[in-house]
């Protein structure tokens, strides 16, 4: 504040050695003499004065523009450091975008194999039951031919029985009936007689192991053909497994 009080101090003392000056100026005036009553006035003591507010007043203006160079600086350090943290944040974002942005396509990725995957093995294991299905119809188809086969060879056996053992019991009975009525004709031929009855008896002997074996071998075939129908394929006609196998993963 004293400082500034000199500094107006030295301004007045200024503004009067000029307006002395110009009334030195004047006509009529001397100039030398006037400037020099002029500096009189003011005395060594006011020139003292002068010279320690001159040196105060400069002390002052380098205080003032080193506290205005340091205003400055404040301001450009402020607008500097401003402009770095809006950089810094127009980076931080374009950082926070580019990352988010990486984590939606790495997402993005993830599901697309995902749904790869999935569809890879989807079609794997559709690939795996139409194979499957296929070895299951083979089986089926080679069980059924099995199957048949064996039916076959049974019913071709028990027809074959029936028709030989209708036949045999025929020709046997025909047999027993032509010898018992020769047997009535020599009933007086003792010997003769007696050799009929025989054959009768053994006839009758073959008869009877004919139908015991007939009625053995009936028994087994029938049992045998109740037993292979048990191993008939799923219970069904081949096809009726195979559209039951559609479900598998029909074609």
């Amino acid at each position: 504040m004293s400082d500034l009080l000199d500094m107006s101090n030295v301004i007045d003392s200024f503004k009067a050695v000029s307006t002395d000056a110009k009334q030195m100026m004047i006509p009529g005036n001397n100039a030398i003499s006037a400037i020099t009553t002029g500096i009189s006035n003011l005395g060594t003591g006011a020139l003292s004065a002068w010279s320690n507010r001159t040196i105060a007043g400069m002390n002052l203006a380098a205080r003032g523009v080193t506290a205005a160079g340091s205003a400055v600086g404040t301001i450009l350090n402020g607008w500097h450091e401003e402009k770095m943290q809006k950089i810094n944040n127009k980076h931080e974002r374009k950082m926070q975008k580019m990352l988010y942005e990486h984590e939606e396509y790495m997402l993005e990725e993830e599901n697309r194999h995902a749904e790869v995957m999935l569809k890879e093995q989807l079609r794997h294991e559709r690939y795996i039951i139409r194979e499957q299905r296929k070895v299951l119809e083979k089986i089926l188809e080679v069980s059924l031919a099995t199957y048949n086969k064996k039916a076959e060879l049974l019913t071709a056996q028990m027809n074959c029985i029936e028709s030989t053992y209708q036949q045999e019991l025929r020709l046997i009975n025909e047999n027993i009936s032509f010898l018992e009525h020769e047997k009535v004709k020599i009933k007086d031929n003792m010997e003769l007689y007696m050799e009929l009855t025989r054959d009768i008896r053994e006839r009758y002997k073959t008869k009877d192991e004919l139908i015991r074996a007939y009625n053995e071998a009936h028994v087994n075939l029938t049992t045998a053909m109740k037993c292979l129908e048990l191993e008939k394929p799923l219970g069904y006609s081949f096809q009726e497994s195979a559209a039951q196998l559609k479900m598998l993963g029909g074609k």
